[in-house]
């Protein structure tokens, strides 16, 4: 049809398209819902910090590990002299 007009819906055919206000029963099951997934992702991030600690540590242990291995290799046994740590 070219050259129709459009015409304006009546106000009472605009207002069918506002969204209702949730009932109570909707309003607890959303807020159960971001509940759980708050305390899954708290858990998450929770299990990845742990991971993160204990690998931290134990990347330490091999760091201690190695230079005790070494002090305990050194021909000249202790502590190094103040010439040779200030050689420059």
């Amino acid at each position: 049809m070219i050259g129709a007009r459009a015409v304006a819906a009546p106000a009472s055919a605009r207002a069918s398209f506002v969204l209702k206000r949730p009932s109570l029963g909707q309003q607890l099951f959303t807020f159960a819902l971001l509940a759980d997934k708050t305390a899954r992702s708290k858990l998450t991030y929770r299990l990845s910090t742990l991971l993160s600690l204990i690998a931290s540590g134990f990347a330490y242990c091999v760091f201690l590990l190695v230079w005790l291995q070494v002090y305990r290799e050194n021909p000249q046994q202790g502590p190094i002299s103040r010439d040779q740590m200030l050689a420059y």
